[in-house]
């Protein structure tokens, strides 16, 4: 069952983050793009997680979904993306079983 109280956090930080994007004049594809690439990354997650859950004795424990999009974010994105564009990601990749 979806944490509805957690679902509304992510969405009020996306809602801020993308309000602070527009109000720098970034363009909704910009919005769009991030959405696309939130989508990826969660995919490839579930892959990763998949992947790492056939392994019998190579893994030590179960891959984290919301601990690797921290990680993600963290290790390539801070550095990539200006702060509310990386908040909006990160908003994103939190709701995106919601979205999925």
């Amino acid at each position: 069952m979806p944490d509805l109280d957690r679902d509304r956090r992510f969405r009020s930080l996306y809602d801020a983050g993308a309000a602070e994007l527009r109000r720098a004049g970034a363009p909704d594809s910009d919005l769009a793009v991030l959405g696309a690439l939130a989508d990826d990354l969660a995919a490839d997650i579930r892959r990763w997680r998949a992947l790492t859950d056939r392994l019998d004795h190579a893994a030590c424990r179960r891959l984290d979904p919301n601990r690797a999009a921290g990680l993600l974010l963290e290790s390539v994105f801070d550095e990539v993306l200006i702060a509310p564009a990386c908040g909006v990601l990160s908003a994103l990749l939190r709701l995106a079983p919601a979205r999925a």
